[in-house]
């Protein structure tokens, strides 16, 4: 199972997005540097993403991943706001994400939860599963 990570190159300094790759490793990673990139994974086939992990910046970026939000709505959402953020977490409550923090907070916090969020899907549980029955003994 993949996930998104959209994170603007103006604002991304590259920390969160080292350490999600360092745990989950890069493949599993979908990353998009714009909001018409973001748009155009989103409107593709998304039957093995699992969760999204946004760098939100501004209001232009908010109200462009709100009109997403029936998209969103299956998904499992992990909102960072940048320090130059100025949403407040009211805003973002439409999106109903599972988990919002700050970019100058600890973002181990951020890989945890998206752990946790990866490790609970039962697709990815089936495919461990059938793995280790296909090992030999």
């Amino acid at each position: 199972m993949a996930y998104i990570y959209y994170a603007a190159k103006r604002t991304d300094d590259g920390n969160l997005q080292k350490m999600l790759c360092t745990v989950f490793g890069k493949p599993l990673m979908k990353k998009c540097e714009t909001l018409s990139e973001f748009s155009k994974l989103l409107h593709g086939p998304l039957h093995d993403v699992l969760a999204a992990v946004i760098l939100m910046n501004n209001r232009k970026e908010l109200k462009s991943i709100l009109s997403w939000r029936d998209i969103l709505w299956e998904m499992k959402l992990i909102i960072v706001f940048s320090g130059e953020s100025d949403i407040t977490q009211a805003e973002v409550m439409a999106l109903h994400p599972r988990f919002l923090t700050w970019s100058n907070n600890d973002l181990v916090q951020v890989v945890n939860v998206l752990g946790k969020m990866m490790k609970a899907d039962p697709v990815e549980r089936i495919q461990r599963q059938s793995s280790q029955e296909e090992m030999p003994q």
